[in-house]
């Protein structure tokens, strides 16, 4: 009755000729099943039902994969992942050779977190249908995760045999090779993926960090300008687009890719840092000390921001955007406070004393931090300290 119901409201629907089939098989009526089930294949699937004949369709009349899949995924939204975990081992009893419900109960374990069945679901998939590429590469990917980039490569090679224009498997391949060392052959294999997907914004910008890994800057922008034209409002690639253009030279590009970056995300520290450093390279002094100030406001309790605002105040190339005392003010709240930051704030106070004619007090600043990392030699040692301090002790400020 439910089924007539749904044939009325929905005639076209796929997922109810798929479900009168089964009833039909139930009933032991093998040919009107099949028939149904030609008639199934040729609607239009997934049609929606009234949300009430859906679900009591979906939960307990529907039958074959995409049925399957549906209930596994209306389980897992409702909270039941042992309900979406045993109809998939259900299925697998009633039909120990599917591969594909192998692979369906191997995605809902991985999805579940739960590793070693999604392995062991996946490798038995591959092994009951060693053409199934899908298998091969869960099985590297699921691998390469787990730290076994032996039997990652093994499982993304054999799918690549059986498919060798699959973008998934020569991306995750480039991704293995570089964090094995293969950078070369990294690029390479990321390279064909780029021919095969060139539209795939995703596989473009792991080519420009395999180029990046290998210190290939020109090849870097070369990929991240094309990634742009898909996807232009990806900040880690605008990030990585300016760390890439600065070391090309090209400062005053670099910069607004960080000005962006600060626009989009102004809490993010490394925008406002990178920004500035590209600024003063650019010798757009003003411009870097306004960048400062915008991100001390934005971000006023930020360690960070405060000691480069401080530190550039101090030691600007510019004596136009020097202000000494400025910097001593912030560089005392700074060193309120000790820990593993506190012998750079010694040393930016100890600039801005500098700044201001103290060479006196400089030097014991910077005496003071080499004092604090002697007795803490846990932290990382800085040898411009001592450098510094011959300065200051011929009267010569330091400059950035």
């Amino acid at each position: 009755a439910h089924l007539d119901r749904c044939e009325q409201l929905q005639p076209e629907a796929g997922e109810v000729a798929s479900a009168r089939a089964h009833w039909w098989r139930l009933k032991g009526d093998a040919q009107k099943a099949q028939q149904q089930l030609e008639a199934a294949s040729a609607r239009a699937p997934r049609e929606p039902l009234p949300d009430l004949l859906r679900q009591q369709a979906v939960m307990e009349q529907g039958v074959g994969p995409k049925w399957m899949r549906e209930r596994s995924r209306r389980l897992l939204a409702a909270g039941d992942s042992q309900g979406a975990i045993d109809l998939w081992q259900q299925s697998i009893l009633d039909d120990p050779q599917d591969a594909a419900s192998r692979m369906e109960l191997g995605r809902v374990a991985q999805q579940l977190k739960k590793p070693l069945l999604a392995l062991q679901e996946y490798t038995e998939a591959a092994r009951l249908d060693p053409d199934l590429v899908e298998a091969h590469l869960a099985l590297g990917v699921l691998r390469m995760r787990r730290g076994d980039p032996a039997g990652a490569e093994t499982a993304l090679r054999q799918g690549l045999v059986l498919d060798s224009t699959s973008h998934e498997i020569l991306a995750n391949l480039g991704a293995l090779m570089m964090t094995t060392g293969r950078g070369v052959e990294g690029v390479q294999f990321l390279q064909r993926a780029c021919e095969v997907a060139p539209d795939d914004a995703d596989v473009r910008f792991n080519l420009a960090m395999a180029h990046r890994a290998l210190k290939e800057w020109s090849a870097v922008c070369i990929e991240l300008e094309s990634m742009m034209k898909i996807d232009a409002d990806r900040p880690r690639a605008r990030f990585e687009y300016g760390v890439a253009l600065a070391e090309r030279g090209r400062f005053t590009e670099a910069a607004a890719q960080f000005s962006w970056l600060t626009e989009q995300q102004p809490q993010r520290v490394t925008g406002w840092t990178n920004l500035t450093r590209a600024l003063v390279r650019a010798e757009l002094h003003g411009e870097a000390i306004a960048s400062l100030r915008s991100a001390h406001q934005k971000i006023p309790g930020n360690w960070r921001i405060a000691s480069e605002l401080a530190w550039f105040l101090c030691t600007c190339p510019d004596a136009r955007w020097r202000d000494g005392i400025e910097a001593k003010r912030i560089a005392e709240v700074l060193c309120q406070q000790q820990g593993p930051n506190y012998p750079r704030s010694l040393d930016v106070w100890g600039a801005s004393f500098a700044e201001c004619g103290d060479f006196e007090s400089a030097i014991d600043k910077v005496n003071e931090a080499l004092q604090y990392l002697g007795d803490h030699p846990e932290l990382p040692q800085d040898p411009q300290l001592e450098i510094r301090l011959a300065g200051y002790r011929q009267q010569q400020p330091h400059r950035y």
